[in-house]
């Protein structure tokens, strides 16, 4: 399978990606603090038996605001799409991802997943994970999930009655968290490091 690594740092970014019958492609994108990113990622599923898999990381600093749009338009019959994106959320920082599936008309039998995760860590931060859905045709398979969350307190606890520090726990979580997604980068994601 095709990777191709996005690496996104200008405060306005936008990917457009194509992929021709039976062609297989991975796109991973990775966002690492910048006060401000607007980025935009859209495959196009053009032929017969196109498929992709989308692996998204996305970590701020302690007052950043990131927004990332991620759009999978299944154009063809036969089509496949796997998106999983995850965010570290730090401090005062926002992060919003929007991830729309849009099926054409005449794209039968396509099979599409979303799943969008993001982790909270301190009290003012914020998260906004929203998943859409355009169908238009009724023989297709479809389906999302989205979690927003702060790192479980109870984990943290049980880490700290190990004899690890909060901080050192919570990056112990996110290092776990993160791991998935991480595998594909050519290198650690910032931060996660110990």
């Amino acid at each position: 399978m095709e990777t191709k690594i996005i690496q996104i740092t200008d405060e306005i970014q936008s990917f457009e990606i194509n992929v021709e019958a039976r062609a297989e492609k991975r796109v991973v994108f990775h966002i690492v603090a910048q006060k401000h990113i607007d980025g935009v990622l859209t495959i196009h599923l053009l032929g017969e038996g196109a498929t992709v898999e989308i692996f998204g990381l996305i970590e701020t600093g302690h007052h950043d605001d990131i927004h990332m749009n991620v759009a999978v338009m299944h154009e063809a019959k036969h089509t496949k799409s796997v998106s999983h994106i995850k965010c570290v959320v730090k401090d005062e920082s926002t992060c919003t991802v929007d991830g729309l599936i849009h099926i054409e008309k005449q794209s039968d039998a396509s099979d599409a997943y979303q799943k969008i995760e993001v982790v909270l860590i301190g009290n003012e931060a914020k998260g906004n994970a929203r998943p859409m859905l355009e169908i238009l045709n009724k023989e297709v398979k479809c389906s999302h999930g989205t979690t927003v969350a702060h790192i479980p307190e109870d984990i943290v606890w049980s880490m700290q009655s190990a004899g690890l520090s909060k901080p050192l726990a919570e990056q112990l979580y996110i290092k776990g968290f993160t791991k998935s997604i991480n595998k594909y980068l050519a290198r650690p994601a910032k931060g996660v490091g110990i």
